[in-house]
């Protein structure tokens, strides 16, 4: 399948920095904008055949608007586009806003170039993709290998998995964005060699 990727920023070095780290790997042209009015008219003009796909890389604080902002506007472009948010943000306001409008990745810039490019490519690679098995945990930009849910109801999830999961860190249960589930987490305990793990809804805004 071919992937359509574009990096958006309004740092020109951090932009083509990235765009030519992502083009080495998938070997394939990588866009990138420092204006976001600009990247929307662009994406305009992208025409995706069946099965290909448009993964965006943006930065969140931009003069123009922010990655919040401009995922709503391209949203009414591509509904199926893959929207990673990369920012130097660690705001829970802002991590609860990506979460609930369905932003697929959240990416803190301070974990290190290295770090931010391997979370990208597992996106893009799908092997991040949100499923039954495994939590997005936003606020470390990480996921969580296996997981049981003892208790759910609209008020309240209890889970089981082998890894803590940060207090007050979110996440978001199924990958299709129309019926995610995002929960703050509340609290972890070690229960007979599981962690038990409280979490509260987000509600939306």
């Amino acid at each position: 399948m071919k992937k359509h990727i574009m990096v958006i920023d309004d740092c020109y070095e951090t932009a083509k920095l990235l765009a030519t780290s992502l083009e080495n790997t998938f070997n394939s042209h990588v866009r990138f904008h420092t204006n976001p009015f600009k990247a929307i008219e662009d994406i305009q003009t992208i025409k995706l055949n069946r099965g290909e796909k448009l993964y965006i890389i943006c930065d969140y604080m931009m003069p123009q608007m922010d990655g919040i902002e401009l995922y709503d506007e391209i949203s009414l472009l591509d509904k199926e586009m893959s929207f990673i948010l990369v920012t130097n943000e660690n705001d829970s306001q802002v991590i609860e806003e990506a979460a609930r409008k369905g932003i697929d990745l959240f990416v803190l810039k301070q974990q290190g170039f290295d770090v931010v490019i391997n979370q990208i490519n597992k996106i893009i690679n799908d092997e991040n993709r949100l499923g039954r098995d495994i939590i997005e945990v936003f606020e470390i930009s990480d996921v969580v290998q296996g997981y049981r849910v003892v208790e759910k109801d609209h008020k309240h999830l209890k889970l089981l998995t082998k890894e803590e999961i940060p207090r007050n860190a979110i996440i978001k249960l199924d990958g299709h964005s129309s019926r995610a589930q995002i929960y703050k987490v509340d609290s972890c305990k070690i229960v007979d060699n599981n962690i038990e793990v409280e979490c509260s809804p987000v509600k939306a805004s």
